[in-house]
């Protein structure tokens, strides 16, 4: 809603404009992605390290069971919240702007995701 406000009635954007509304989306569920996984990781460390002490698999085939499980999900959140911020940012709607916004998106929410 912040961002509708801001660029409301507006015809023409100047760069700063929309890079920060690009990064305020960017954090704003990336943060919350963070916010969120970090509980669960916890927890799966803990049994990670058990099971990797006792031989059970190393660290790689834990790693990609991590992000195979993770990228379905964050996909879909990521199409679903792009296909609204863009709209409501009012950017030019074309299929390789609006590709390349997604894109960005998906890579900085998997990053936030992953990072934790």
């Amino acid at each position: 809603m912040i961002n509708r406000v801001l660029f409301f009635r507006s015809t023409q954007q100047d760069l700063m404009n929309a890079m920060g509304s690009m990064y305020a989306a960017c954090l704003f569920l990336g943060i919350q992605n963070a916010s969120a996984v970090q509980p669960v990781v916890d927890v799966e460390r803990t049994v990670f390290y058990r099971e990797r002490a006792a031989g059970m698999y190393s660290a790689l085939p834990y790693a990609f069971a991590q992000v195979l499980v993770e990228i379905p999900y964050v996909l879909a959140q990521t199409v679903v919240y792009s296909v609204i911020v863009y709209s409501m940012i009012g950017f030019e709607w074309s299929a390789a702007k609006f590709f390349w916004y997604l894109f960005f998106q998906l890579c900085c929410f998997l990053y936030m995701t992953y990072y934790v």
